[in-house]
């Protein structure tokens, strides 16, 4: 049976959907994010025999204390964010900038392409790196996992429709969730995005986070058939839930 669903949201996969309140609401209270994939993806690669992309990395903070961050490089640290996500998640964070001995971090509290930034010294930081990157062509409605320069996994994917197109941009894997615990419009698996969708349909009610899920309507992947989540395969969805640590980064482009 389907458990009851908290106030925390996903852009739903499709309208046909959304009449249904439970339907457009995520975050289960019993909700149990998923085991963290293997440790040996989230060292350095290995020299790479051709060009390749640095090593993307990932921010972690000890302790149990909120994470107090800055809106920008050098402002006051003002705000702040818990230690755990909405869905009970440890935080890993993207590190998607660097300036003036400051590092921008990828976090859902934020605006789309907006990052908190917190100073590169602070002591509760460890850092680490992954190889791992997931990619989202939406014109081809294609998605990548790679490893550096290298394609480990492609699949065909549903994307938004032209009026809840999916944001472009650079997000990151904020965590990694069962379906089991959510309509089956999700499939069998989620990794929900650091990403918003600006574009809701007119009268939606449930939230605005993007999220890379399954499916139980197979023939929408392929087209533009979301309100703007990414809609994937359930076996090459469980192949990428098995590899990408929290803290992944996510590039859609169109």
């Amino acid at each position: 049976m389907r458990s009851r669903f908290a106030h925390i949201s996903f852009v739903l996969a499709g309208t046909a959907l959304a009449a249904l309140s439970a339907s457009c609401v995520a975050a289960p209270p019993q909700a149990t994010p998923l085991a963290a994939p293997a440790p040996p993806e989230l060292s350095s690669p290995e020299a790479p025999r051709s060009r390749s992309p640095e090593p993307y990395r990932i921010a972690r903070f000890r302790g149990r204390g909120p994470i107090r961050y800055a809106t920008a490089a050098g402002r006051p640290v003002a705000r702040r964010l818990n230690i755990r996500t909405r869905f009970g998640t440890r935080r890993a964070l993207a590190v998607a900038g660097e300036r003036d001995g400051w590092i921008g971090l990828t976090v859902e509290d934020r605006p789309n392409g907006r990052l908190a930034w917190v100073p590169a010294s602070t002591p509760r930081i460890a850092l680490s790196t992954t190889p791992l990157s997931v990619h989202v062509d939406l014109s081809r409605r294609r998605l990548q996992l790679r490893r550096g320069a290298r394609v480990l996994e492609a699949m065909t994917v549903g994307v938004g429709r032209a009026d809840n197109r999916t944001p472009a941009g650079r997000y990151a894997i904020t965590d990694r969730l069962s379906g089991r615990d959510y309509p089956d419009a999700y499939g069998c698996c989620i990794l929900a995005l650091s990403g918003h969708q600006s574009r809701v349909p007119a009268g939606w009610k449930g939230g605005d986070r993007l999220a890379i899920h399954g499916t139980n309507a197979p023939d929408s992947l392929g087209r533009a058939s979301s309100s703007g989540c990414v809609r994937a395969p359930e076996r090459g969805l469980r192949r990428l839930l098995g590899t990408v640590p929290v803290g992944t980064p996510v590039f859609i482009r169109r």
